[in-house]
């Protein structure tokens, strides 16, 4: 009794402190947090430390939170498939797409290259044995990902690079097969092994998905209908990405980016993904926040938690610097540095943290989940120590937030 009224009382007070949050004009890094929805999070996490830990219909919850969170995986990589809309491409100039094209891999690459030179720090203090390969591929697509659109001061908006999230999911979906330790997949009297086979069992569900996802839209008219029959689809895909530990986040790429260059109902299905992703994100950062404190073991270890968060914030912070010099000498942008400082630290968002989540979903071998929570706790530092954009680089978005995400 006593639990239910003090969660009760902590929704009260997040309910009416959220309000103030949303209505008042925020510091800028107060302002990245909310935007971000990372303040549910932090929500979860109280929920988690208050537990109890030894009931019943807890450990129920357990279970179903870890299902739905993973489940969660396959949505947003739906709406990050949604951004990949070639029709928009074709709008920007080839030299720009070329350059961010390059920025982005070169951040991956770095990144993996960085991760496998550190092999021994992270087998140390990390708890990773033998599935280096894998933790770099996952921490560089996490680094190349960002939060899009760059919002800030309510409606004011910055101009991403459009090429970043989607080559970050594309070179983590081409190369899982090939890092992955698990290449031999069960399905039923099948079994898949090799490269091809194990990349064909991750783009089959997610064409699936996406040609479901387009007879839906194309023969239901009721918006509401549709997007019910969409969210059970994915949950459908989603519980079939679980027990074969398949990336998730990948299928859903897939079947987002059939669906957004195929339908005729283009913008109905960014607008229902849009208010659909404010309810999602939310009850995702809440299960999230309550998994990263709850459970009987300790989800992480304090002491390697902190140097490890704020070492992959600023190795991220610099990598991509880096990539902005090189970008430079191919692309016609503005060579200054609030622009190298504005690309360079831009804040890590939903995707981000839903890619490293995905971590828990594959067979990747931790005695700790240290290097998940650090990573976590590295978009919530990205979001933080975000800097607006000059003015002079602002310019209002002209499409759907939906179809930046």
């Amino acid at each position: 009794m006593g639990f239910t009224l003090g969660l009760f009382i902590a929704f009260l007070i997040f309910f009416f402190g959220s309000r103030f949050f949303e209505r008042r004009n925020l510091p800028a890094p107060l302002d990245s947090l909310r935007m971000g929805r990372l303040h549910h999070l932090l929500l979860g996490i109280f929920i988690g430390l208050f537990l109890p830990s030894d009931n019943a219909l807890v450990h129920l919850f357990e279970e179903l939170r870890y299902s739905l969170a993973g489940i969660a995986l396959v949505w947003f990589g739906f709406q990050a498939g949604l951004n990949f809309d070639l029709q928009r491409f074709r709008t920007h100039p080839p030299r720009q797409l070329l350059s961010e094209t390059i920025q982005a891999a070169g951040t991956f690459l770095l990144v993996f290259l960085g991760v496998i030179a550190i092999k021994p720090l992270l087998h140390t203090y990390l708890g990773v044995e033998k599935d280096i390969a894998l933790v770099a591929l996952l921490l560089g697509a996490f680094a190349t990902t960002l939060r899009t659109p760059i919002l800030h001061r309510r409606k004011k908006t910055s101009s991403p690079p459009v090429c970043a999230n989607p080559v970050g999911l594309i070179l983590f979906g081409l190369l899982f097969p090939l890092v992955g330790e698990n290449t031999v997949l069960r399905l039923g009297p099948l079994t898949v092994v090799g490269y091809a086979n194990t990349l064909a069992i991750l783009t089959v569900p997610g064409l699936l998905l996406g040609i479901t996802l387009d007879f839906i839209f194309h023969a239901h008219k009721a918006s509401l209908r549709c997007i019910y029959l969409s969210v059970g689809m994915i949950a459908a895909i989603g519980g079939l990405c679980l027990p074969l530990q398949t990336p998730g986040i990948f299928v859903g790429f897939i079947g987002g980016g059939w669906l957004i260059n195929t339908t005729v109902r283009r913008r109905e299905v960014l607008e229902l993904t849009e208010r659909a992703g404010t309810v999602a994100e939310p009850i995702f950062f809440m299960l999230l926040g309550s998994i990263v404190v709850g459970g009987e073991a300790a989800f992480f270890r304090p002491d390697p938690l902190v140097l490890f968060t704020v070492g992959l914030f600023l190795m991220r912070g610099l990598i991509r610097m880096l990539g902005v010099v090189v970008a430079w000498h191919i692309s016609d942008r503005n060579r200054t540095w609030q622009n190298l400082i504005d690309v360079g630290w831009c804040p890590l968002g939903t995707l981000s943290a839903a890619l490293i989540v995905q971590g828990l979903y594959l067979p990747l071998r931790l005695t700790h989940n240290t290097l998940i929570a650090g990573a976590l706790f590295s978009v919530f530092l990205s979001q933080l120590f975000f800097t607006s954009p000059s003015r002079k680089n602002v310019a209002p978005p002209s499409q759907p937030d939906s179809l930046q995400a």
